[in-house]
């Protein structure tokens, strides 16, 4: 049995709810590519790509169709618009990450949606690298919305390494140098409703980077290219957020390029006739070797470093409890009452 066989075999086996039962639907996907090279087993594993020399990987992100909704439709629409963005741009596609937010997330729903996926991308020959799971309750007022970030192998010299605008879409190229490249998903959940309530919208791109960046260096990974969707439903400041994330990018020496896609009704916000809008996505990175043979892992003797910011500010993660206990204490607009407005600047 090969490393990816084993590696397909573990995730199989702990794949029984949400993320894990997702990541365990999508696993055998892995055996559509050549290019994958599996090192580390298990829920928690690492499966990276080898990228042939004469090559270098664009990347891009889109939303699913939102006029799709029924979930197997919705989750095939994703695998085919990444496919056509990449073909239509004489690239070559490679492999495909994904999130999957979701109202509520039920057994029933997470199989409709990865089994979907699965058929996709098999159909495509391409393997599913990595995904994320999200319960964004209300907010999501269908019974999910799904986004996606393809990696492409494109000729060398094809296209100028940095963004390019390839037939209305955003793409971004990047030269791993015989580096193995790695991609984490994840979002922002919903700490979009605090940014809607302040208009601080553009702040959100700050927890996204957060959000993904986070696990890349982990496996001592550097960070290339961040890539992401902004799905909005009604008026939202997206040149701005846009523009934050290319400064963020900028200053952390990697490429950042979103996508904005028009959900309709699809999102909800705190309440009827409030613009909302929903932000996740990829980070693509490279790992040298040395770092692949000896990953970080915590000894004896290490230091926890912790690094305060200006101002407090609290993760992405469990937010919601936090939501929902102001609603209970002052009500739905409680970004609106003395104590609130100060909650809100926290």
């Amino acid at each position: 049995m090969g490393e990816t066989d084993r590696y397909i075999e573990e995730v199989v086996r702990k794949g029984d709810e949400g993320s894990e039962l997702l990541a365990a639907l999508c696993a055998p996907t892995l055996k559509n590519s050549s290019h994958v090279d599996v090192l580390r087993q298990g829920m928690n594993g690492v499966a990276v790509l080898r990228i042939p020399e004469g090559y270098v990987v664009g990347v891009h992100s889109v939303g699913a169709s939102p006029r799709a909704r029924n979930m197997k439709n919705h989750a095939k629409s994703l695998v085919e618009r990444l496919v056509a963005g990449s073909r239509e741009a004489g690239l070559t596609p490679l492999a495909i990450t994904d999130v999957v937010d979701a109202s509520v997330g039920d057994k029933q729903t997470v199989e409709t949606i990865g089994n979907s996926l699965v058929r996709a991308a098999d159909r495509f020959r391409l393997p599913i690298v990595n995904g994320e799971l999200a319960i964004l309750g209300g907010r999501v007022n269908c019974v999910a919305n799904i986004s996606g970030t393809m990696l492409s192998l494109a000729k060398k010299g094809k296209y100028p390494l940095g963004e390019w605008e390839v037939g209305g879409r955003e793409y971004v190229f990047f030269d791993p140098r015989g580096k193995a490249v790695f991609a984490n998903s994840d979002g922002v959940g919903t700490k979009t409703d605090p940014h809607e309530r302040a208009g601080s919208y553009h702040l959100a791109v700050d927890d996204f980077m957060a959000m993904i960046l986070d696990d890349t260096i982990k496996l001592g990974a550097r960070a290339r290219v961040v890539s992401g969707v902004v799905e909005t439903s009604g008026k939202i400041p997206f040149e701005k957020i846009l523009g934050r994330a290319i400064r963020i990018g900028d200053n952390n020496n990697l490429l950042a390029a979103l996508y904005r896609e028009n959900m309709g009704n699809r999102l909800a916000g705190y309440k009827a006739g409030v613009p909302t809008y929903n932000l996740s996505g990829t980070v693509v990175s490279t790992i040298d070797e040395e770092e692949l043979r000896n990953p970080p892992v915590p000894r004896a003797g290490d230091r926890i470093l912790a690094l305060q910011g200006p101002v407090s500010n609290p993760r992405s993660n469990g937010i919601t409890a936090k939501r929902e206990a102001m609603v209970r204490m002052f009500g739905n607009d409680w970004h609106e009452t003395p104590i609130g407005r100060e909650f809100l600047e926290f």
